[in-house]
């Protein structure tokens, strides 16, 4: 089997599932579709598997190292990454073509198409060889030509063409040879083609025949169509072993090709990605850890969208091993921003790629989960507690191994008392099954109401507000206070409307 491993070290492509229910709400909360625009460029192959991979978490320490080797050489040779992958578009462009009806009609019509579709790859292979890539640098792309070298080394390359142009050549000549059994029973062997000669040698080739004759000529007349069909049969029959061999190699290459397209593709989106990020913004690939320490980690959706990396806040993340985090605070303090950028990091990390921070290294999990809050729309068919509770109820059928929860004003559909209760159990039942949870909430009864065995494992975070009721959009340790300072949003609104709408300041009576 031919490999490509260039972001996997096995290939995987025809296994990669499509989004479950629960990756597309993590794509949908963590706001990533502004990224697969950049990445995919319209291209829909690309807007079709990005996804698909990024949802694919790597499990293992050594899995995430091999695939940021690739991307590190894909953001250094952009250029070299483009033209691979157009290579690969265009010779699937020129398959698909000749496959046209490939695996319908007769065993010598799938013999000439598939002989069509052989050329078509070799073509191909011929022009990925040709392609400057003496500049990488990573094992997976060293070993990637290592291998398309050896495989196809111009001995080998010249005998493959010698068969395409053998199987390919309108005047060739062939012959298959058979004996009678008993009761009259033909036995049909292998079909063996003979080159196309020059006239002196059909000349020779002829006398050769006529008085060392290992191949005799038959001629079947005009009408004789039984016989026709009979030499047909004979033909197809000593055709078949080379057939599916020709079938097999066309598979093989197939798959290659598009195993090729696949993680070319996956690395073409993280170079434009890179591109169209602020070209000073800091980027780091994590190390993988038992605990999260993260410094400065920015949000993806928001640098792309301001275009400076100045005019978005980075913040530091470090919950010492607590598998707990309640991140509260001021409304339009960042809260929101805060846990998608860590949401973007994970799945980041877990794909091999880069995130937007100073440094970082981070655990690995079996997959990460979200549940944000959703506004009342017309396809619910129940309240919207009763829509979350069962949203819930679906993250965690048949949950397994370490899992992350991203949770952003769960339950808070109800009242504050009964929205904190809620939370606290479902929080300490996580907990206790083994789970790390970031929970942003307004509810500041929640952290009183924790058990005290899960208090001492909870990091308590607040988005930073100043006394003048500026937002900073540093999210800093600090425990719940007892308003969200949601009249800071009203004084915005309504600061110059007349008439006593200014709620937050004293009036004092004449």
């Amino acid at each position: 089997m031919m490999k490509v491993a260039l972001i996997r070290q096995d290939d995987q492509w025809p296994e990669l599932p499509q989004l479950a229910d629960a990756e597309k709400m993590l794509w949908q909360d963590l706001t990533l579709q502004p990224l697969l625009d950049f990445m995919a460029q319209k291209d829909a192959y690309l807007i079709d598997i990005i996804p698909r991979t990024l949802c694919q978490s790597l499990q293992t320490e050594t899995a995430v190292y091999y695939c940021q080797a690739a991307v590190q050489d894909a953001l250094a040779l952009p250029d070299l990454i483009q033209q691979l992958y157009d290579q690969v578009v265009a010779c699937q462009a020129a398959a698909q073509k000749v496959t046209w009806g490939i695996f319908t009609g007769s065993v010598t019509y799938q013999l000439y198409s598939n002989t069509q579709l052989l050329q078509t790859y070799l073509a191909g292979i011929t022009t990925l060889l040709k392609s400057p890539h003496g500049s990488v640098q990573s094992a997976n792309f060293k070993a990637f030509w290592t291998r398309l070298d050896q495989t196809f080394a111009p001995e080998k390359m010249k005998q493959m063409w010698h068969v395409v142009n053998a199987l390919t050549a309108t005047d060739h000549e062939y012959a298959y040879p058979a004996q009678l059994q008993v009761g009259c029973l033909g036995q049909i062997g292998e079909l063996f083609y003979s080159p196309p000669q020059s006239k002196l040698g059909d000349l020779v080739s002829g006398w050769t025949n006529r008085y060392h004759a290992d191949t005799s000529d038959f001629y079947i007349a005009e009408r004789d169509e039984n016989s026709d069909q009979a030499a047909a049969r004979n033909l197809g029959q000593a055709a078949y072993h080379l057939t599916t061999v020709l079938i097999n190699t066309t598979a093989e290459l197939a798959r290659f090709f598009a195993e090729l397209k696949w993680q070319l593709g996956f690395l073409l989106g993280a170079v434009r990605l890179h591109q169209s990020l602020p070209s000073d913004c800091p980027l780091t690939y994590p190390k993988i850890a038992a605990t999260t320490v993260i410094q400065r980690l920015q949000n993806l959706t928001l640098l792309l969208a301001q275009g400076q990396t100045a005019a978005v806040i980075g913040n530091d993340f470090q919950p010492q091993q607590q598998p707990l985090t309640v991140v509260t605070g001021a409304n339009q303090g960042g809260k929101t921003v805060f846990l998608r950028s860590l949401g973007q990091a994970q799945i980041f990390t877990q794909a091999g790629l880069f995130i937007p921070a100073q440094a970082g290294q981070l655990p690995l999990y079996a997959h990460v989960l979200t549940h944000f809050k959703r506004e009342e729309d017309q396809q619910m068919t129940s309240g919207k507690l009763a829509e979350e509770l069962q949203r819930f109820a679906g993250l965690t059928t048949d949950l397994r191994g370490r899992n992350l929860f991203l949770m952003n004003e769960s339950f808070a559909s109800t009242n504050a008392h009964e929205g904190a209760l809620i939370n606290r159990e479902i929080l300490t039942g996580l907990i206790k099954g083994g789970q790390t949870v970031v929970a942003v909430s307004h509810l500041t009864d929640l952290a009183a109401l924790l058990p005290p065995e899960i208090q001492d494992q909870t990091l308590f975070l607040r988005a930073q507000r100043e006394q003048s009721g500026q937002r900073t959009y540093r999210i800093l340790p600090g425990l719940p206070e007892v308003t969200s300072y949601g009249i800071d949003i009203f004084d915005r609104y309504f600061q110059d409307v007349p008439g006593g709408l200014i709620l937050s300041k004293k009036v004092t009576p004449s």
